[in-house]
């Protein structure tokens, strides 16, 4: 049954990655249906899926529904080890940014960016110094959003990674 729900999660993020959202979506719902009808999987699944559907809906320009499903999860954190605390935060980050609650974007941010950096995630940290710059740059700060778009291009190019460094260039042009 474990084995199946983790298929069944990572079969949603294929569906994810080819932008197929509403057919992710129902495979992560599915499986907190499983979670809901008592059947016992591995403690952290249910956090993702939570996650994962967040994302799917922030990506899906449904920032509010994407709230309610980090609230759910935010219940279930004590079930987390540090790192995936961190990528939680950081999706509730993005969210408030959506939002336009942008001090709460950079609270959560903040707190997220300690945690990977803490557990050495450089690249999830460098990613969301990107974001944090983008926050930044909503509330005016420039300078501040400067810094934190600097670092994560000091990463991305160490890493040679073209991917995430394009994403950076897109902040640096905003800014």
């Amino acid at each position: 049954l474990a084995e199946a729900a983790w298929a069944t999660y990572w079969q949603a993020y294929g569906l994810y990655e080819l932008e197929q959202s509403q057919q992710a979506a129902a495979l992560l719902e599915r499986i907190l249906d499983t979670v809901a009808a008592g059947l016992v999987v591995e403690p952290d699944l249910p956090v993702r899926a939570l996650i994962a559907l967040a994302m799917v809906s922030s990506r899906d320009l449904e920032p509010e529904r994407a709230l309610g499903y980090l609230e759910q999860a935010r219940g279930r954190l004590g079930d987390l080890d540090e790192r995936k605390r961190a990528v939680f935060l950081f999706s509730l980050a993005i969210s408030y940014h959506e939002l336009g609650d942008y001090e709460a974007a950079i609270a959560t941010g903040t707190q997220s960016l300690a945690r990977f950096r803490a557990t050495e995630a450089d690249r999830d940290a460098a990613n969301l110094e990107n974001e944090l710059a983008l926050v930044y740059l909503a509330l005016g700060s420039l300078e501040v959003a400067r810094a934190h778009a600097q670092h994560a291009r000091e990463y991305f190019e160490g890493q040679h990674d073209e991917r995430l460094l394009a994403h950076v260039t897109e902040s640096d042009a905003q800014i």
